[in-house]
């Protein structure tokens, strides 16, 4: 890329310095979003989940009686494996999995958003409900939906083969969700398939570039774990403005290179002498 990762990085640091309040409520609801989601995968909330599960509150007596059961009999034996496979366990397990798709989803609006505010240079009113931009149009949250589906399908079947396939793929699929949605929004009838393609050949020569990117973060989320995760609050709008930043300049950067080899150079044969 012809911009540097540092330019990438200090745009989105000044941006968000400057305008912090309007970053903060933007990204508030997927901060709510992500606790409760963490909350619910929890050790210990796992642990009082099976505590209060229904098809162990019969037991709840004492200790004593559910370890050893009535005349010494192992009633953790009999039951364990029925309990271990509980309705109960399967409902935590699928509310946790809707919750971390719906942060998902709730990411990607944001950074239509993001990308958004970079482009136009301005910030759309209401950022509480821009939050919510996923839901404010049908294609793009179907769109989102089965781009989820076939790249997920697509980095399952290169990681049968070896593991680094699977990570070349990830970052070539990366921008598979902008892509579609400026299609969209430019009125194009742009295919979920399609969509991906694109991505795939936008992201060449810059999938290290994105790696990178990513790594150069690495010192600041460590940093954000030794505040248990406060820090996060300012880190986690820098790094998505970053990595929105790197879309628009990379795409910016592909639609100058297009309109320089299309454009028609004159041919000296046909000048005249004044």
């Amino acid at each position: 890329m012809m911009v540097t990762r540092g330019a990438l990085k200090a745009e989105a640091k000044t941006r968000l310095n400057h305008n912090f309040p309007y970053f903060l409520v933007l990204f508030s609801p997927l901060f709510l979003l992500s606790l409760v989601s963490w909350v619910t995968q929890n050790h210990f909330v796992h642990h009082l989940s099976t505590w209060l599960r229904p098809d162990r509150m019969m037991w709840r007596g004492s200790d004593n009686f559910y370890a050893h059961g009535m005349y010494g009999y192992n009633y953790r034996h009999l039951y364990g494996s029925q309990m271990a496979n509980s309705p109960w366990d399967h409902f935590t397990s699928g509310v946790s999995s809707l919750l971390m798709l719906a942060t998902l989803f709730m990411l990607v609006g944001i950074m239509f958003v993001l990308i958004d505010i970079i482009r136009r240079n301005q910030f759309p009113d209401q950022p509480l409900k821009q939050s919510f931009r996923i839901l404010m149009n049908g294609q793009y949250f179907i769109g989102t939906l089965l781009i989820y589906i076939l790249r997920n399908l697509f980095l399952i079947l290169w990681s049968l083969l070896l593991f680094f396939p699977a990570v070349i793929k990830f970052y070539s699929y990366s921008q598979a969700y902008f892509i579609y949605r400026d299609g969209i929004d430019r009125g194009e009838d742009v295919t979920y398939l399609e969509a991906i393609t694109r991505s795939r050949h936008l992201m060449q020569g810059h999938k290290g570039d994105l790696f990178v990117l990513h790594l150069s973060f690495m010192g600041w989320f460590i940093l954000a774990g030794l505040t248990c995760g406060l820090l996060l609050i300012w880190l986690w709008p820098y790094f998505r403005l970053t990595l929105a930043n790197f879309y628009v300049k990379l795409t910016a950067e592909k639609e100058d290179e297009t309109s320089t080899s299309e454009t028609p150079t004159a041919d000296p044969s046909t000048s005249t002498a004044d």
